[in-house]
């Protein structure tokens, strides 16, 4: 077990045994989403490595294996001085590293303790008819049974919104139900065009403000790809759901009949609420986005982002609310433009300076903030979530707290580090012309860079 160890001084981790470069085997990415409670904290009186040390750890950079025109900023998180920086101020495509400004952003605004919900409201038609209307509140985490609640990706169920709805309308003396589906809460395209997306895409799929497991396709939801429409593919699966909980006998009711397929409908008249249920709250649903790098979560915490600022819940609303997010945070937002919230999109510029000093201020936030979160989100080298099979070996397991971004072309790390002395680092490696070194190299040489900073005393 890794336990993070966040004081004014910065990020920090207390290795028990499990974690230390000798003992037992990684931990799963089925490790608890969870934040670890805080063990200790560490001295601010760990001294920081020299300048000469780590422009010698970054001797191996070059464009002969990250690419023409890399960035590179490396800071102190307990001071915020620059330590190391090459084209530091410069913007260059984040890829998913632009999801830490993404989970910044939904902390702020909506709050860690904010949760998405998905309602059922039901207008009467007739003396024993009615339609319900399926409305999308932002929760693309929907299972398909009953909700977990120990669990991120599921924390809400269809068929325990359908149990509820068929309860209460049935109570009503209702036995004729259509359903329809308003998820009119976002605006704009669901799609951007430099995102390439075709049917059976393993990264994403169209946004929409619902869906279950993401919007993966497929008779569980499971599949690979992902659905072209999940927002109806999950109302279509309520409405098979609600159709099976209408003719349950163990109710003294009458039965339910669901009638025609799903159509979209915003909510007509004065109707009457008949179903909730909540997804996760946001710090679990950033922390989760940030592990695994969810291309759909985070689209759909931008736009809820910026609909609680009073933006449009669009591609651009989105990218409008973070850089706001971001500059009340006090991060120099001058060089950064974001078209997304994923950083699919090569359209979007971060500089690495902008980065370092957003991961500064989270990282020295009081620790009851909300903001305190995102430093929890991240995966753990050598351990969990995207960096599970990297910094394994080297001292370096379990030291590196990071988002990865690639794309074709690009490939950049940001995150935090401890030393060897026991001082945190916040850095931010970005290449965005890697097509001549080619992804793995490029990877390999930032992967040293690290570790040579890791192993600083």
């Amino acid at each position: 077990m890794v336990v993070i160890v966040l004081s004014a001084a910065g990020v920090g981790l207390a290795l028990p045994s499990a974690a230390c470069p000798m003992s037992a085997p990684a931990q799963s990415a089925n490790a608890t989403l969870e934040p670890q409670p805080v063990a200790n904290q560490l001295s601010p009186e760990a001294s920081a490595p020299a300048a000469a040390s780590v422009d010698l750890a970054a001797a191996e950079l070059s464009e002969s294996n990250l690419g023409p025109g890399f960035a590179v900023q490396v800071s102190d998180v307990l001071t915020g001085q620059a330590l190391f920086q090459v084209n530091g101020e410069e913007a260059r495509k984040p890829a998913s590293t632009l999801k830490i400004f993404t989970a910044a952003a939904a902390l702020t605004t909506l709050g860690g303790e904010h949760t998405f919900g998905t309602t059922v409201v039901m207008t009467q038609t007739g003396a024993q008819s009615a339609t319900l209307t399926l409305v999308a509140g932002g929760d693309v985490l929907i299972g398909q049974g009953a909700g977990q609640i120990a669990q991120v990706n599921g924390r809400a169920g269809m068929a325990e919104l359908a149990s509820q709805v068929s309860t209460n309308v049935r109570a009503r003396g209702i036995n004729q139900v259509q359903v329809v589906l308003d998820d009119t809460i976002f605006t704009g395209p669901d799609l951007l065009p430099d995102w390439d997306w075709w049917p059976g895409a393993s990264w994403g799929g169209p946004i929409g403000p619902l869906a279950i497991n993401a919007g993966h396709e497929g008779p569980g939801f499971d599949q690979e790809g992902f659905s072209a429409d999940a927002a109806l593919a999950a109302a279509e699966f309520f409405r098979q759901e609600l159709a099976v909980a209408g003719q349950d006998q163990g109710l003294a009711l009458p039965f339910l009949e669901v009638t025609g397929p799903v159509a979209r409908q915003t909510v007509i008249g004065a109707g009457v609420e008949v179903g909730r249920v909540d997804s996760a709250p946001v710090r679990e649903l950033t922390a989760y986005m940030l592990e695994h790098s969810d291309n759909v979560v985070a689209e759909v915490l931008g736009r809820m982002t910026a609909k609680a600022q009073g933006l449009e819940a669009s591609f651009a609303g989105a990218g409008q609310a973070i850089e706001q997010a971001a500059e009340e945070l006090g991060v120099d937002t001058a060089n950064l433009h974001l078209a997304d919230a994923s950083g699919l999109s090569r359209g979007s510029g971060i500089p690495p300076s902008a980065l370092t000093q957003l991961l500064v201020t989270a990282a020295t936030a009081a620790d009851a903030t909300d903001l305190r979160a995102l430093t929890r989100g991240l995966a753990v080298g050598g351990l969990q979530g995207t960096l599970e099979n990297r910094f394994v070996e080297g001292g370096t397991a379990g030291l590196v707290w990071a988002k990865t971004g690639t794309l074709t072309g690009v490939t950049s790390l940001a995150g935090y580090l401890q030393t060897a002395s026991g001082r945190e680092l916040a850095f931010a490696v970005m290449a965005d012309q890697t097509g001549e070194v080619g992804y793995f190299t490029a990877r390999d040489a930032i992967d040293q860079f690290v570790t040579a900073l890791v192993l600083l005393s």
